[in-house]
């Protein structure tokens, strides 16, 4: 795991993402550490972060991140941006220039070899997000 580009096993009890939910992410899946349509995931974070008055991170520091995690293996990547660590309080600052990039690795899920022989059933969802 990277957070703002550097190694780490731990994030800061501090980070608005983890005390406010004060964040977005992006879930990638990597093909032999290739990311899946990264574009469209960095342009997604990228009007995430705007959207939520995130400062937006270098997304070419991002993309090397990404890249440094994935690691040449298939592995799904999270990305996470939060507001970053700032005083106490629903409150911040809409002039700070910085957020925090949290990058980490998972391994890709294993799918039933039935599931590839048999299919699967699908249905619609009757939830509805909010708009």
């Amino acid at each position: 795991m990277l957070v703002n580009g550097e190694p780490a096993q731990n994030i800061s009890i501090e980070d608005r993402g983890l005390l406010y939910g004060d964040g977005l992410f992006e879930t990638i899946l990597c093909d032999l550490g290739k990311p899946v349509l990264l574009d469209l995931h960095c342009q997604r974070l990228q009007q995430g972060c705007e959207r939520l008055h995130i400062p937006v991170p270098d997304m070419n520091l991002l993309r090397q991140e990404i890249d440094t995690v994935a690691a040449h293996e298939d592995c799904v990547i999270k990305v996470i941006i939060t507001r970053g660590v700032r005083t106490r309080g629903y409150r911040f600052d809409h002039h700070d220039t910085s957020s925090s990039r949290i990058v980490y690795k998972s391994p890709c899920p294993q799918i039933p070899e039935e599931y590839y022989q048999q299919g699967v059933e699908l249905g619609v969802s009757e939830f509805r997000l909010a708009d």
